[in-house]
């Protein structure tokens, strides 16, 4: 299946992939959210990432000058921790959209977004224009059923503290959609400092 529906386009994300002991948290506070009866499409433990810029269906030859920048932002930003702390939602108050674990807005990843959204609209691509808020997608509500169950978890596990890791490299990912659910494949690593 196409990553979109445009041929000669890929469907693109730049991420910080989330690793070991992080990824086996925020899993076991998936199965912990899915037992809660919420009629949600809560991501898979294997794609969780922290995005930093949201391409969308991108012209194949753009590839290489993205490439290109996330070398050039990656060598001028030093590693920094990345710090999971708590877990919400966005939506209306009482009416969840998105779940998310929410992450620490250190000096280094701020810079880091900046400079790529800065990047990105250099070479004609847009990017949201919304304030970043850095956050870990966990699922996406389809429906009501279940929410109360839902809000009463979140309200309990608010601080949760899913603990840290050291951010050393940004991706390039292409998302493929399937009937499953999308696939991420890294295209490209760029490693920081």
């Amino acid at each position: 299946m196409k990553s979109s529906g445009n041929p000669g386009t890929a469907r693109l994300f730049i991420a910080i992939d989330i690793g070991g002991d992080l990824r086996r948290e925020l899993g076991r506070m998936l199965s912990k959210l899915a037992r809660t009866g919420a009629h949600a499409r809560w991501v898979p433990a294997a794609n969780l990432h922290l995005s930093l810029a949201f391409l969308g269906d991108t012209p194949a030859g753009n590839i290489a000058s993205i490439k290109e920048l996330l070398e050039e932002v990656a060598a001028a930003v030093e590693p920094f921790p990345l710090h999971l702390r708590s877990l919400g939602y966005f939506g209306r108050k009482g009416r969840p959209r998105v779940v998310w674990a929410g992450v620490e807005a250190v000096d280094g990843l701020l810079l880091l977004q900046s400079r790529l959204s800065e990047g990105l609209e250099l070479l004609g691509i847009e990017t949201d224009k919304r304030p970043y808020r850095p956050h870990i997608t966990l699922g996406r509500i389809k429906s009501g059923r279940g929410r109360e169950c839902l809000l009463e978890f979140l309200e309990e596990n608010a601080q949760t503290d899913f603990g840290q890791q050291s951010v050393a490299a940004i991706n390039l990912f292409e998302s493929t959609l399937t009937p499953a659910g999308a696939r991420h494949q890294s295209l490209h690593s760029a490693d920081l400092g």
